[in-house]
């Protein structure tokens, strides 16, 4: 009996074993890729020459380059950490009157100036910006910002003559669909793309918003005002709708998808309605913001390079990143300890510490290799930036290139200061995503 009792057992141990293999042959993909996302281990890259274009600013979560000029929105430090939903942040007692602001940046001037608002006076908790040449005035662009007003979120639309400090307000667009909005992206004037971020809304709480982010939850969505003004839901079922891009005929958009760490692609239709038209493409952190540089069509998306750091900068344990100085180029995990923190505090001007939050910069292009396209992979991501501790670039949730000078301005939502770089030499040299052609060899522009 005994042995019998024991075959059986050396069976069922077998079976169990080999079920155990079998799953985990379907699923390691899968666990792999989650692996990745949760616990990266990353070296420092091209960050040695990166310097603080402004240390004293904080939170400048998107950044807009538009011919010479970058366009900045930055938070007062206070108000965001009082009231600004999408890191769950929801006291409505904090006075967010007038508290944030917009900034330009003249590249061949290398001067920053903040914007003077016209026209209005109410809270003023920005997120997402765009900026497009305006309908009417050569010398002037309209601005999009996202404002997470007490009240609800909405569209505030502004013009600006280039060339002053003046931001005149022009209108509000608020609607139920515009729920919780993150980035926005401009068909026109009257016209965009706007992408609702979790499942934020008038009684959302903290504990939903972290879970969102712990089960990946498909809450997110993408609406489109029409250039009548009809607002319209376009995708639901997103598991984290973050930043928006358009190509430069503006025929596609492309959207990250942060909880998944992907970048969709969509074929734009006549009615504004979108047709999923490539296969999403796979990166190795949580993508936040995507912008297209214009000259090469090439697209740029950054954010957070490890889940469970990115947590505490969304609200669920937040605190302010240490000083620091760019970090070297020796393997470092992202699990850090709190032994550099320590060393930081030391420093005159360091705040209160926490560890810090890696952050990733990549570059999407075409794809060459015969694997990628065996595989049907048509885009390929390419990292350019890399801090995987995130002291330095602390969540980075966009980089914003002006090619011409060869420059990226980073930023992020709790961010400190914005740090300035410049653009890695033959950091990619395959041919460009966005319908452009790759520079020719010896070009002056080549990536």
């Amino acid at each position: 009996m005994a042995g019998t009792a024991l075959k059986s057992c050396a069976l069922f141990t077998a079976l169990f074993i080999a079920a155990l293999a079998v799953v985990a042959a379907l699923y390691w993909p899968a666990i792999q890729r989650t692996s990745e996302l949760w616990f990266p281990t990353r070296v420092a890259k091209n960050l040695d020459q990166c310097t603080y274009l402004d240390k004293n600013l904080f939170g400048c979560e998107d950044i807009v380059v538009h011919g010479k000029y970058a366009y900045l929105a930055c938070a007062d430090q206070q108000a965001r950490t009082g009231f600004w939903p999408p890191l769950g942040f929801l006291d409505k007692s904090t006075d967010t009157t007038m508290k944030d602001q917009v900034l330009v940046y003249d590249f061949e001037e290398q001067t920053l100036t903040p914007l003077v608002v016209r026209g209005y006076n109410g809270d003023f908790s920005l997120h997402g910006l765009s900026v497009i040449d305006h309908h009417v005035k050569k010398n002037k662009v309209t601005l999009h910002l996202v404002n997470h007003k007490r009240s609800g979120s909405c569209i505030d639309i502004f013009d600006h003559r280039v060339g002053t400090n003046e931001l005149l307000y022009g209108e509000t667009v608020c609607d139920p669909l515009i729920r919780s909005p993150d980035a926005i992206i401009p068909v026109s004037r009257n016209s965009f793309y706007i992408t609702n971020y979790l499942s934020i809304g008038p009684n959302v709480t903290k504990m939903d918003i972290v879970l969102d982010m712990a089960l990946a939850r498909p809450t997110s969505d993408l609406v489109f005002r029409t250039e009548d003004g009809q607002i319209k839901m376009v995708r639901n079922g997103i598991k984290g709708a973050n930043g928006l891009a358009l190509t430069a005929n503006k025929d596609q958009l492309w959207m990250t998808e942060s909880l998944s760490g992907e970048l969709w692609i969509f074929d734009i239709q006549a009615d504004g309605s979108l047709r999923e038209s490539e296969k999403r493409i796979t990166l190795s952190f949580f993508p936040d913001n995507v912008h297209m540089v214009p000259e090469t069509g090439a697209m740029v998306v950054s954010g957070p390079g490890g889940m469970l750091n990115a947590a505490r900068a969304d609200g669920y344990q937040f605190r302010y990143q240490p000083d620091a100085n760019p970090p070297s180029s020796k393997p470092t995990s992202s699990k850090t300890s709190s032994k550099p923190a320590a060393a930081a505090s030391k420093k005159k001007d360091a705040l209160p510490l926490g560890p810090g939050v890696p952050s990733v910069v990549a570059i999407v292009t075409n794809a060459t290799s015969h694997y990628d396209q065996f595989y049907g992979q048509k885009y390929v991501p390419r990292e350019v930036f890399v801090d995987p501790k995130g002291n330095y670039l602390f969540a980075a949730s966009v980089a914003a290139v002006h090619w011409p000078s060869q420059t990226v301005l980073l930023g992020g939502p709790m961010m400190k200061g914005v740090v300035k770089c410049p653009w890695p030499a033959g950091a990619e040299k395959a041919p460009v995503a966005g319908g452009k052609k790759a520079p020719a060899a010896g070009d002056k522009n080549k990536l």
